[in-house]
Order: C-alpha cells, then sequence, then structure tokens
C-alpha cells in the first residue's frame, strides 16, 4: 500500500493537471440548514459550471424565496461569470466581476461545496482550499472505511471572536486517486465560547437563550459526497457560454 504523502501528492496533481473535470454529489449538515444534490464541469484554464438545487433555510436578496433552491454559477473563457436560478427566468442573471465573488455570494446557501473540489483545480478561482499541500504536515492515516483503501484526517484549533474551536477535516480517496467523500466538522465547546458583538446581535432580548448558547457544546458537519467522477473527458463549450444578452 502506497505512503499516504504520496497519495495525496497524486490526487492534488491529478485535479490540478486534468485538461476537464466533471461529477455529481451531495451536500448535508447536521443541523438540517441545507441538503442539496449539485454537479461541476471544468475546462481548463477557467471555465466552470456549478448548480445544484435542493433545500436550504436562507433566503436569498432580490430572488423569490423557492428561487434559493435552485441555482447555476457559471463562468465562460473569457472570465464572464453569472449567477441565476434556471427555474425563475423571468428573474435578470446576476453578474460578478469575478468567480471567487460569485462563489462567496453562493457558499452559504450551498453549503460551501465549492470550496472543496474547484480550489484543487485552479488557482484561477481565487478560493482558498479546504484541503492542500500546506495541511499535508497535520495529516494523519485512518482505517480505510466504506470501500476508500484511501483515508485520512487533520485536526487544527480555530480562534474567532466568537470563541475557539477544534475543526477536523476527513477525505476518503479511492484507488484512482479520485476524492469520494470529505467531512467537515466543527467542534466549540461551552468552556471555549465568548460573547462577541456578533453573538451578542443573534441574541439580542433573549438572555436565556444567550445562556443556554454559552452552557452546551455545539458540534457542526458538513458531509460531502462526490460520484459520477470523470476526469479529461469532452465537455460541450455551450456550457460555460455566457450571454449577456439574453
Amino acid at each position: 500500500m502506497k505512503d499516504l504523502s504520496i497519495v495525496l501528492e497524486e490526487t492534488f496533481r491529478k485535479y490540478s493537471t486534468c485538461l476537464t473535470y466533471s461529477d455529481k454529489g451531495s451536500h448535508s449538515d447536521n443541523s438540517g440548514w441545507s441538503t442539496i444534490q449539485f454537479s461541476t464541469h471544468f475546462k481548463r484554464p477557467k471555465s466552470i459550471r456549478f448548480e445544484w438545487s435542493g433545500e436550504t433555510n436562507i433566503t436569498r436578496q432580490g430572488f423569490v424565496p423557492d428561487a434559493a433552491k435552485s441555482t447555476v454559477l457559471r463562468c465562460d473563457a473569457k472570465g464572464v461569470c453569472t449567477y441565476f436560478d434556471p427555474r425563475n427566468t423571468e428573474e435578470p442573471e446576476l453578474h460578478f466581476p469575478s468567480l471567487a465573488n460569485m462563489f462567496r455570494e453562493d457558499s452559504m446557501l450551498s453549503g460551501s461545496v465549492t470550496d472543496v473540489i474547484p480550489p484543487l483545480l485552479t488557482r484561477e478561482f481565487g478560493l482558498a482550499p479546504k484541503w492542500g499541500k500546506k495541511a499535508f504536515r497535520k495529516i494523519e492515516k485512518i482505517d480505510g472505511q466504506e470501500g476508500y483503501p484511501f483515508c485520512a484526517e487533520r485536526s487544527y484549533m480555530q480562534y474567532s471572536r466568537c470563541g475557539a474551536a477544534t475543526v477536523t477535516d476527513t477525505i476518503w480517496i479511492d484507488e484512482n486517486f479520485q476524492i469520494g467523500r470529505f467531512r467537515h466538522q466543527i467542534v466549540a465547546k461551552a468552556v471555549d465560547k465568548r460573547i462577541s458583538k456578533f453573538i451578542s446581535s443573534i441574541y439580542k432580548n433573549k438572555p436565556g437563550q444567550l445562556e443556554r448558547h454559552l452552557a452546551k457544546d455545539d458540534i457542526f458537519v458538513d458531509d460531502y459526497h462526490f460520484s459520477d467522477v470523470s476526469f479529461d473527458k469532452d465537455i460541450d463549450d455551450a456550457l460555460f457560454t455566457v450571454d449577456l444578452d439574453a
């Protein structure tokens, strides 16, 4: 069996050098905040189409409420980016100066799915990867799970004005160096919590709820599954074409 560092190196090389990439997948969290299905199509150097549909408890400014449950993010070879709901054609496409801006706009809705794979494909998107070579020194191999021969995880502390939390990222890789699953877990213990302006604004005039929030441990889990993954297959440029006059 190959050394974990070699497996990770081969995996990241495969994603960063492929001519095209496509997948289908799903995202869910342990709070019921977001449950979606998604698909990705990428063509080097920076053409991408990411679309998702599902359930989310967040409403999107400028769109009717149901529109927040179906979205296409698209960027063509010239870097023209648009963001639209295919089920609500009467609403105009939104245009963004960069793909990074567009992904950040959608991140809370889609459960930060685009933080996992797209940053591994290219730096052109201006996105910071959840998992990359800088994390090598913190990675530990764990036993294979769910039929995946390679599994690894890293844990680290995350600090903010709300206090400290322990983050654990777990990655599952198959024998073809394809990522099949990624899990992002945050554990915030009561003893490490702090009252920030953000927390105060959420629980304003709700002292009882604030007290309960500070007294309990919180666990947040985002689970990403990737299927129908393919590399270096032909993808029609029409998927990425943006018509500004449409």
